[in-house]
């Protein structure tokens, strides 16, 4: 970069010197051979009155003045060295006023390539047609004097131009042919219009003297008028044109802008886009005539996504092969919508083909080399470095660097080699004006409904600067309020345990809104329970119970309205001196499908309350709680009836394999003994034969009673089988089963079930029992050893002996 500074320094000085010493020479040759000082003043006077009225030529950087023709009258009638003196003062009454490296980067530059030019111009035509004052005078001379015009007006055009557009080329690093065609093409009429005014008032002034010219005054002046008068209404035509194709522009731009907003993630991707592909096409010699194309192209190549799902798009994880083939859908649909349009340029194409890939294995129509459009290809590239510079819901962003290297593996795969080696060589012009890539906030995982209200208090961005903006900020804000409630409803969905779910309903909410407690009470009976709080004295809060209309949380689960503002001294007045911190509180049902599951309530310290979103969100987000934790309660119920005994209400044999398994585990950890008990009732099947099953189920139930009140605080009693019991015993010693096993039997003994007057039913109940770690590890070893004990017992009460003796049996502490 410096060093090509330096060379366009360098440039510039010698033309400016090269000027400089054309005027000096020029200069010395008038005082050498002296040319008529009043037709010299006269000319000098008219570029000094008349250098401000000019004409810009429509759609190109470039004007008409009356000087031009001066100049050339003076080349014609006072020759090549006059002519020059005068461009010089031409040069210097439009010069710009500045610094002086501003007078030397432009009026020098600009003063010496019109001296060189009209030098080498004159200096050719008199070498070519003779001494050009010759040539006005005689009539016949006519056809060689337009001759000898044209040839000046051309080479004094090529030469001035030439020079012009290549110092501004090596000064801002251009290509100089697309300055030369973008700057100075249009400018040729400028000389010959004032080569043809200069040749008519130049024979006018030699045939009829000097008053002549004073009358060619007006028909310049007149000629002025009416080419300006119709170059206006051309310039009108042309700025009315311009203003329909930034309007065109802008309205794609606007739309494609609304696009981008749904996604934070990918926020400025279209721009930035737009800018890489312009800068890049620019760089590999796009057409400019099809430039405005690829801007619209690169503003709309990604608006086939909307009929792509946004939970896709915004997927973190690895897309599914459905997922991805959904994906591959949005350029047909991108191109199908712009269809439509009929656009004067390739816009529908590129499009289209923005991801085929060089070697063919792309999509849609697996297109390969040169049959991508250019524009495409141009396209896939820099997509490609953008994303990949940028962060996704799925990867942080490479640098620059990173990016070219990954980039550069798929030269002649997935890129154009010719386009990228381009856009490799040209990288750091090309990303120059790019704007800065921030990161967008994310609170949620994967989205958020806080990062999409940025504001300088919350410490999330600036507030939106203008109504473009602000609408940008509303239309990201809807489409993340979509995606936050996808979110939430797939992670309640994840999970059927009601102490799973509380926890994530309670972090969704903290998401969304402020609170200092945060409590989710649920319907238990005819009262609400808070089963889950989170926040200041969340320990203290749990297990408070509200009836129905008691406090906020008691008024709006009956009422099944929302509670905004309210008092929350009567919900936590349990809390006594502790509940004076609430201020405000804000209170939602949780019902599903008219059921009322609970309430959620969140108390504020500060007299802050909650916006109307943020209210908003709240009840959307309620709404799929009720059915996460209608869901989870069913599930609780429905697990607890699989293992309940619907009979006795005891444990069932299902419930007894896994309850034994963690039992087992947490009694070798700790080093305390475990007894596993079986019971079997004795005469049971003479009662069912006898009285029938209905009485025998009453004396299930009745026994079932009797053997759990028997029983510590910490043992449970399970119903196998039939009128088999299972007693799982604590750190139960000898003398602890041997009173447990008489106290049991007593018990049963002594019951009767009194079917009618005067008849009653009576069962016994023998118990065995199996030591883990002594008599077996596994349940089945277990079971099998109490069992034998068991009927080893019923046939000693049947004989009427003594029960068998547990010395053989004693229990030893932390055999296990």
């Amino acid at each position: 970069m410096q060093a090509n500074s330096l060379q366009s320094r360098l440039v510039q000085y010698g033309f400016s010197a090269a000027g400089l010493l054309t005027l000096a020479y020029s200069l010395y040759r008038v005082y050498e051979a002296p040319v008529r000082l009043d037709w010299t003043l006269t000319l000098a006077v008219a570029i000094l009155i008349s250098w401000r009225i000019q004409i810009w030529i429509p759609g190109v950087r470039s004007q008409i003045t009356l000087t031009d023709s001066f100049i050339y009258i003076a080349a014609l009638i006072l020759g090549p060295w006059a002519a020059v003196v005068l461009a010089s003062i031409d040069g210097l009454a439009k010069s710009p006023r500045g610094s002086n490296n501003k007078l030397i980067d432009t009026v020098g530059v600009s003063v010496g390539a019109m001296n060189i030019a009209l030098l080498a111009a004159s200096l050719t035509v008199i070498r070519i047609f003779g001494p050009l004052d010759q040539l006005v005078t005689p009539v016949e001379n006519g056809l060689r004097l337009a001759l000898a015009l044209g040839l000046l007006a051309l080479i004094n055009y090529f030469v001035y131009s030439g020079i012009a557009a290549g110092s501004h080329a090596l000064a801002n690093r251009k290509n100089f042919a697309r300055v030369w065609i973008d700057n100075y093409l249009w400018t040729a009429p400028a000389f010959f219009v004032g080569a043809v005014a200069a040749g008519i008032v130049a024979r006018a002034i030699a045939f009829f003297g000097f008053f002549s010219f004073v009358v060619a005054v007006p028909i310049l002046a007149l000629s002025y008028v009416v080419s300006k008068a119709y170059l206006g209404k051309v310039e009108e035509s042309h700025e009315h044109i311009e203003k329909l194709t930034r309007l065109h522009l802008a309205t794609i731009e606007t739309l494609t802008m609304a696009i981008d907003a749904k996604d934070p993630a990918a926020r400025g991707h279209i721009q930035r886009v737009r800018l890489l592909a312009e800068g890049l096409a620019r760089a590999v010699g796009y057409p400019e005539d099809q430039m405005e194309g690829l801007k619209a192209a690169a503003l709309l190549h990604d608006i086939g996504k909307l009929a792509v799902p946004e939970h896709i798009l915004s997927k973190p994880a690895k897309l599914t092969p459905a997922e991805y083939s959904k994906i591959t859908v949005h350029p047909v649909v991108g191109a199908d919508i712009l269809s439509n349009v009929e656009f004067p340029y390739e816009v529908v194409p590129i499009v289209k083909h923005h991801h085929e890939r060089y070697d063919g294995s792309g999509y849609p129509d697996g297109l390969a080399g040169e049959q991508i459009p250019l524009g495409a290809r141009i396209l896939t590239v820099v997509d490609c470095y953008e994303a990949l510079i940028t962060t996704r819901s799925y990867r942080a962003r490479f640098t620059q660097r990173e990016a070219i290297e990954m980039m550069s593996q798929e030269s002649g795969v997935t890129f154009d080699p010719v386009i990228l080696a381009k856009f490799v060589e040209n990288i750091s012009e090309i990303t120059a004006n790019l704007p800065l890539v921030i990161d967008p906030p994310v609170l949620f995982e994967g989205v958020g409904f806080k990062a999409i209200e940025p504001s300088p208090s919350r410490g999330f961005g600036l507030a939106p600067a203008n109504a473009t903006e602000k609408a940008l900020l509303d239309i990201a804000a809807a489409q993340q309020e979509v995606l936050s409630l996808y979110e939430i409803s797939q992670t309640l969905g994840s999970t059927l345990k009601l102490s799973e779910v509380l926890p994530i309903i309670g972090a969704k909410l903290e998401r969304v809104a402020s609170f200092t407690t945060l409590v989710i009470y649920l319907l238990r009976g005819n009262r609400l329970v808070a089963e889950h709080a989170t926040g200041r004295n969340a320990d203290a809060i749990k297990g408070i119970a509200l009836a129905l209309g008691q406090g906020g949380a008691g008024w709006v689960a009956e009422h099944r309205e929302p509670l905004v503002g309210g008092r929350p001294m009567r919900d936590l007045q349990a809390l006594g001196s502790a509940a004076s911190v609430y201020s405000t509180a804000t209170i939602l049902p949780l019902s599903y499908q008219g059921e009322l599951v609970g309430s959620v309530a969140l108390y504020c310290a500060e007299e802050q309350g909650h916006s109307a979103d943020e209210v908003r969100m709240l009840e959307a987000i309620s709404l799929h709680a009720a059915t996460a934790i209608h869901n989870a309660l069913a599930f609780e119920q429905t697990t607890e009836s699989a293992l309940t005994d619907s009979l006795t209400g005891l444990p069932n044999s299902r419930y007894m394999y896994g309850f034994f398994e963690q039992e087992r585990s947490r009694a070798a950890r700790h080093g305390y003994p475990l007894v596993l008990m079986m019971m079997d009732l004795d005469g049971f099947k003479k009662v069912n034969d006898t009285y029938g099953h209905h009485i025998g189920d009453e004396i299930l139930r009745k026994a079932g009673a009797l053997a759990k009140e028997q029983l510590r605080s910490g043992d449970t009693l399970i119903r196998y089988a039939g009128d088999e019991f299972v007693a799982v015993l604590h750190r139960a010693t000898a003398d602890t089963i041997v009173d447990l096993k008489c106290r049991l039997q007593t018990a049963v003994d002594s019951f009767e079930h009194e079917v009618r007057p005067g008849r009653v039913a009576r069962v016994g109940i023998s118990i065995g029992h199996a030591i883990y770690g002594v008599d077996g590890i596994a349940l089945d070893e277990l079971m099998e050893v109490a069992d034998q004990r068991m009927y080893q017992d019923k046939a000693a009460r049947k004989a009427g002996t003594t029960p068998i003796s547990l010395a053989a049996h004693q229990v030893v502490p932390g055999t296990m």
